[in-house]
């Protein structure tokens, strides 16, 4: 709260003072009221009765223990509890150093102790306790009682409580219109003697006029929803596998206006036409079915995203590339790739379509025409390679219809429908033919699609049974062309022959559902992402990131550029990365997404067209050069924060935001490197006897983000108070009495977060003075301790599957570790953490949190 204040905004004349630590002592006795007295009592009960094993016992005990942690850390630890900074009484400070000793002491037990016998005697101290007990209560009405006699008259002469009477003047004007027993001499007694009610959305209206002072800043919670749709749910033993299959060609005129276009480097564009997109799960077809149609589910410019140009010519090719080249000529890409969703889309639950696509580019004339293919309608699905008359002859056996398939195969031959599309081409005969499938889904299931794809390509392209890695793509290229005819023939055609390399592509899995594919993609990426980039400029990256700055990954390898932005991403867990992120940004979208203004992460393929863009790229934009290994810093650091003085001075700033990052990075990413792979970091150490390597890589860089990240937003929780008013729906004259039953309130939130106490807790904590009260981290380790909760949730505050699976990423910012090995130091980092502080990524993350996380619900 702020002395000085002039209807509710700052009086530039007047130095701004707030009231520090004015809400410590109240919010601290709510805490022992609400959560901290029933946990006691609930532990207290079940040992009176003997009751100390057990499923019930452990909850309970434990939900002991989180409820002490919390009030100690939060409320009356001697440095960095609220209370440090509230003015208190003689009486109360005696109260509390009670406390503080009685929770010391019980936290304490005897070094010789097992873990068990630990966890037991610290709930037995806590719980049966008498003396405690009622030391706490005692605190509770000191706290109370210094509240109303230092805090609330200062507020009674502050115009907030001005407006407040206000509102509760009008809430009580219009009861008294509405009330005919207010005009009785006992019902006027009752009134006078009662608590004000304040109208509905006065709180709402409050926030909006305040200015808060400086140090405090007002953030919004995020609407969760509380279900997750019945669309995306997979039954159990269901397939978890592609969605729908799209199969898309090269065309030389745009006869449709959802025709991708696509650049060929000094000749005529060329366009990607989609020739059949078919539903392939049960989900996919019943929105199908329900009269979605297919365009609204997988968007047209699909095609923009699994598109893989052709490879060009480089040097040593031949080696690089070679498993990308069949022996008939044919460049084959298998690439993984995200895109965002359509707007119609109520799928897919993190807004992307995930992709893998099998792309067949052709740069020559001569087209092999040596294979024979035949389908055949049968219920055992096969594939075979034979010999008839002296040539190699491939059989596909299916469960569907084949005769009209099998007359546009024998129509004519690969060779002339290339040679007859080039020849309609005119100037632009030399441009590239490609065909292609992908596979698409609404959840990632990128491992299962991309081993479907591999099998199938591998079965069609072995005229052997060696499997060689180069085989031949004509005869699969001729089966893909073929489906640019009549599209009520090939789905049925197109499903039968992809479903069993679906159960295959699942199956080869371990049938793992999508949670854990997920988890295998993102596995996999961060280690893409370690063997990518060395410690010292991952660590780079990674504050880059944290610090939301607009950044540009790129590679000639498509794949590894999705698997580069979503480790990234994933480094930065728990926060959430709220800005732009195109994992791979189709040639048409680069120039304008690279002049997005706000931050992003983009992935953009090295193409000749791309060259020329990242050459002339804005100084603002961090470049991540995958295939080379390198990160090139921004010049010009976005602070997020208005900085005072002269543009020089601003420069300055900037500047000294840049080297303090520097600094950081080198320190972070020596971390980083020391725990991949400690003998090659320690190797100069006397103790080093030997050079063999020991590499931890992608576990390593997980553990040190994670660690760096708990140390940062350690006691941010602390910081909060969550403010919360429910309001009716406007009732109308013409509603019945049913439908004003079934109205549900409106809830608004905000969460007010004190910077000032923010920055006091990295300081001691860099000084190695804010330390929690269990010291014991592998007694108490951080990513399972629970922040406590009270049976005195309302509906309101019920937490979906999506925020589940985040919470016990949110705890990291709740738990202090027993050694500060990460705090920042301000005298050295104070930019960063200020640049942090004013960041979305800060500010979305204490919206996200649930409101028994902060200091004040």
């Amino acid at each position: 709260m702020d002395k000085n204040y002039n209807n509710g905004k700052q009086d530039e004349k007047t130095e701004n003072n707030r009231l520090v630590g004015a809400p410590g002592g109240i919010c601290c006795s709510i805490f022992i009221k609400r959560t901290l007295i029933p946990s006691i009592n609930k532990a207290k009960e079940l040992l009176l009765r003997n009751q100390t094993e057990g499923t019930e016992m452990d909850h309970v005990g434990q939900t002991l223990i989180d409820s002490f942690s919390w009030f100690w850390e939060c409320f009356i630890a001697s440095s960095g509890g609220t209370l440090e900074s509230t003015p208190l009484s003689n009486d109360t400070q005696i109260m509390l150093d009670k406390v503080r000793r009685s929770v010391s002491l019980a936290a304490s037990p005897p070094r010789n102790f097992s873990k068990e016998e630990r966890r037991r005697h610290i709930i037995r101290s806590l719980a049966l306790n008498a003396d405690l007990s009622k030391s706490l209560l005692r605190l509770r009405e000191e706290l109370i009682y210094d509240y109303s006699v230092n805090a609330h008259p200062k507020y009674r002469g502050h115009t907030i409580h001005e407006w407040m009477c206000t509102e509760a003047n009008k809430a009580e004007r219009i009861e008294s219109e509405n009330s005919e027993e207010l005009k009785s001499g006992d019902a006027e007694a009752d009134r006078v003697n009662s608590v004000p009610t304040l109208p509905s959305g006065s709180i709402s209206r409050l926030i909006r006029q305040l200015e808060l002072p400086d140090g405090l800043s007002r953030h919004c919670p995020e609407v969760i929803a509380t279900h997750t749709p019945d669309s995306v749910k997979h039954e159990e033993g269901s397939r978890c596998n592609a969605d729908f299959v799209v199969v898309f060609g090269t065309d030389n005129t745009a006869s449709k206006s959802q025709d991708v276009e696509i650049p060929n480097e000094g000749a005529t564009p060329s366009f990607l036409r989609r020739f059949v997109c078919a539903p392939m799960s049960k989900r996919a077809k019943e929105s199908c079915m329900n009269g979605m149609n297919t365009s609204d589910l997988v968007p047209p410019t699909l095609e923009s995203y699994a598109y893989v140009p052709t490879l060009g010519d480089r040097q040593f090719q031949h080696v690089t590339d070679s498993t990308r080249r069949t022996i008939d000529g044919w460049e084959v890409s298998l690439v993984n790739f995200m895109m965002p969703s359509s707007k119609n889309d109520n799928v897919s639950d993190d807004g992307f379509l995930y992709g893998v696509s099998l792309i067949l580019n052709c740069n020559t004339d001569k087209i092999s025409d040596e294979v024979t293919i035949e389908f055949f309608n049968e219920k055992e699905h096969k594939i075979t390679w034979s010999q008839e008359n002296d040539k190699p002859k491939l059989s596909i056996f299916i469960d569907a219809k084949v005769d009209t398939f099998n007359d546009i195969l024998r129509q004519m031959s690969l060779s002339e429908i290339i040679k007859k599309q080039r020849e309609t081409a005119g100037s632009n005969s030399s441009a590239c033919i490609t065909l292609g499938i992908t596979l698409v889904s609404h959840q990632n299931v990128i491992p299962s699609m991309r081993k479907t794809l591999s099998r199938l390509f591998g079965d069609v392209s072995c005229v052997d049974e060696t499997h060689s890695s180069r085989g031949i793509a004509a005869p699969f290229a001729s089966i893909l062309e073929s489906f640019r005819s009549k599209e009520e023939i090939e789905v049925p055609l197109l499903t039968s022959l992809l479903n069993p390399y679906l159960d295959f592509g699942w199956k080869s899995l371990s049938m793992p559902s999508v949670s854990k594919q997920k988890q295998t993609f993102e596995t996999s990426a961060i280690e893409a992402l370690v063997e990518s980039i060395t410690p010292i400029p991952l660590a780079l990256l990674f504050i880059t990131a944290l610090l939301e700055q607009k950044i540009v990954f790129t590679s000639r390898r498509r794949s590894n550029l999705v698997s580069m932005t979503v480790a990234l991403r994933q480094l930065l867990k728990p926060l959430e990365w709220p800005h732009l992120f195109v994992p791979l940004v189709p040639d048409g979208l680069a120039n304008d997404l690279i002049q997005y203004p706000a931050p992003f992460i983009l992935g953009i393929p090295f193409t000749p067209d791309s060259m020329n863009l990242l050459k002339s790229i804005p100084e603002n934009v961090t470049i991540v050069d995958v295939d080379v290994g390198r990160v090139i810093l921004t010049k010009n650091f976005s602070t997020h924060f208005d900085t005072q003085g002269t543009s020089e001075e601003k420069k300055a700033t900037t500047a000294s935001l840049r080297s303090q990052v520097l600094h950081l990075a080198e320190t972070l990413g020596g971390v980083i490197g020391s725990k991949q792979s400690d003998r090659l970091w320690a190797c100069d150490s006397p103790h080093v006897d030997s050079i063999e390597l020991i590499l931890r890589k992608g576990e390593a860089v997980q553990n040190v983000t994670r660690d760096f990240l708990r140390e940062l937003l350690a006691g941010s929780g602390s910081c909060c108070f969550w403010i919360e008013e429910e309001r009716a729906a406007p009732s109308s004259s013409t509603t019945s009495e049913e439908d004003a039953s079934k109205k549900t309130t409106k809830i608004e939130h905000n969460v007010l977060f004190d910077e000032d106490r923010f920055y006091h807790l990295k300081r001691l904590r860099s000084d190695g003075m804010y330390i929690p009260l269990f010291n014991d981290e592998d007694f108490f380790p951080a990513s399972t301790t629970k922040t406590p909760t009270t049976s005195t949730s309302t509906s309101a505050n019920t937490v979906d599957n999506k925020a589940n699976s985040h919470a016990e990423q949110m705890q990291i910012s709740s738990k202090l570790d027993t050694q500060s090995t990460y705090s920042l130091s301000l005298d050295h980092f104070d930019l960063i953490i200020d640049t942090f502080l004013r960041g979305q990524l800060l500010s979305s993350h204490l919206s996200s949190r649930r409101k028994e996380t902060m200091s004040f619900w």
